[in-house]
């Protein structure tokens, strides 16, 4: 799911709509939310239901259609839906338009970031950005507020990569969201934004003479 790909937004809205046909009638509002809260779980069960093609749910669900044409009938009904929806929302009919970038962005806030005169200064980003909760380029949203509103703000995902070799243990590749500084005008505050964005590494060194060379810096508290 990158951030330039119209088929992920249309595939994202297909299946939170698919959830609310297939549970709200059943739980209601309150325990379909609770149901949509943890991800993997309704991503999990819906596909075991939807392979077998089995169950009471269709046979609660069902409108004058038969338990064996159900899933298919859900599924249909749950894409019309998904692209009328997007049609309103976006104003235009043109997939093309629909990049997923658009709806889902990532902003790393910062405490004091809430306060509409600092947030330009504090919080890094937003930015476009790819993937969902259960891809490899984690991106996790929330399910209630994009059936909601059409949010598909970034809420999960990976604190810190990292890559090591352990045969080879004087460099590893890591990388964090922000920066190695907590302090919001440091040079060292966002400067790995980017690279955390595009899947890019950066090379550590666990030599201390290699560090030396490279001109490190100490930062020394003392009481």
């Amino acid at each position: 799911m990158t951030s330039f790909s119209p088929a992920a937004t249309i595939f994202a809205q297909f299946e939170i709509i698919l959830y609310k046909n297939l549970y709200y009638n059943v739980l209601g509002q309150e325990l379909f939310n609770d149901y949509l809260f943890l991800k993997n779980i309704p991503v999990r069960n819906t596909g075991r239901l939807l392979k077998t093609n089995k169950s009471w749910l269709f046979s609660i669900n069902q409108n004058d259609i038969s338990i064996a044409t159900a899933r298919d009938y859900y599924v249909r009904k749950s894409f019309v839906e998904a692209i009328k929806t997007l049609t309103d929302f976006t104003g235009t009919d043109d997939y093309n338009n629909w990049l997923w970038g658009n709806f889902h962005k990532v902003t790393i806030t910062h405490p004091l970031g809430v306060v509409p005169a600092l947030s330009g200064i504090v919080n890094i980003g937003p930015f476009e950005m790819g993937g969902s909760g259960v891809t490899i380029n984690c991106g996790e949203y929330s399910f209630s507020k994009a059936l909601a509103s059409n949010e598909y703000g970034f809420s999960l995902g990976a604190s810190m990569r990292m890559i090591v070799d352990l045969g080879k243990n004087k460099n590893l590749y890591t990388i964090i969201p922000g920066g190695q500084s907590g302090q919001p005008l440091h040079i060292n505050y966002a400067d790995q934004a980017r690279l955390w964005l595009n899947g890019e590494y950066k090379t550590v060194s666990t030599d201390f003479n290699e560090l030396i060379k490279q001109e490190i810096k100490i930062l020394k508290l003392e009481p």
